[in-house]
């Protein structure tokens, strides 16, 4: 598939409720129906959400550290992991970990948007000591529900 198409279909599923609607076209160039959202799936609607939606999010003072994130995850794909989590427990998990920090790590969305019924995608990105980021993604529609840093120790 070319880089330039691929780019647009990306960007296209990225979008909250379009994943079901979207076609796509496969490596000979056919037009295949929507592609359900696998572990690889919402490692990548992660990184196309973290260019369109988090960085532009970002308070002024973390978009350096944000783009630079966003940077080692186009490098290191590899080091992307999914896997399914309950929604609720992420939020509580957070929380938690807040109130015994005392720190806000949230960098996009709102915890009671993660605060719901059913399973997420929890994606983080596993950079290593102060470069950790973990994101929830809807598991239907791959909507980018919370993303939040992980704090060091």
């Amino acid at each position: 598939m070319r880089p330039i198409v691929c780019a647009f279909v990306l960007a296209v599923a990225a979008c909250a409720g379009c994943v079901k609607k979207t076609e796509s076209l496969s490596e000979s160039g056919t037009m295949s129906g929507p592609q359900p959202i696998d572990a690889a799936r919402a490692v990548e609607l992660f990184r196309v959400a973290w260019g369109e939606k988090v960085l532009p999010a970002v308070p002024e003072k973390e978009r350096e550290s944000a783009a630079y994130m966003y940077s080692l995850m186009q490098k290191e794909p590899d080091k992307l992991v999914a896997r399914p989590e309950s929604c609720r427990a992420c939020a509580a998990h957070v929380r938690e970990l807040e109130a015994l920090t005392k720190g806000n790590y949230g960098l996009y969305g709102t915890l009671d948007a993660l605060d719901r019924d059913g399973d997420c995608w929890a994606v983080m990105y596993q950079g290593g000591m102060k470069r950790e980021i973990e994101g929830y993604l809807t598991p239907d529609t791959g909507e980018l529900l919370y993303v939040r840093r992980t704090p060091e120790g």
